[in-house]
């Protein structure tokens, strides 16, 4: 039915899909702030990154890594999508309780 070579690269391919799918789903619960029901609208400015922006709304208790993650998932943004001057980005704030 299937060669050696070809049964591992199909299970391979297989194995990523699923690990890929699973981390996805698995990140998005651990990150407090997808759960967040507090957003700040900030304009994209000339020369802005998500880095950039993240910065201005981060504490050192939280991961800016988290809050970026968090906005390009928030906003639709994915590695093929780039960020433009003029477009408005929802930001998630984690507030005091």
């Amino acid at each position: 039915m299937f060669n050696k070579p070809n049964l591992f690269f199909i299970l391979g391919i297989i194995l990523g899909f699923l690990f890929f799918v699973t981390y996805q789903n698995v990140y998005a619960q651990s990150n407090m702030f997808l759960d967040s029901k507090t957003y700040v609208v900030v304009q994209v400015e000339k020369n802005d990154t998500l880095w950039s922006i993240a910065e201005k709304h981060i504490t050192n208790q939280n991961d800016i890594r988290d809050l970026i993650r968090a906005i390009k998932y928030i906003n639709h943004i994915d590695e093929s999508v780039s960020i433009y001057p003029g477009q408005e980005l929802k930001v998630p704030l984690i507030t005091s309780t």
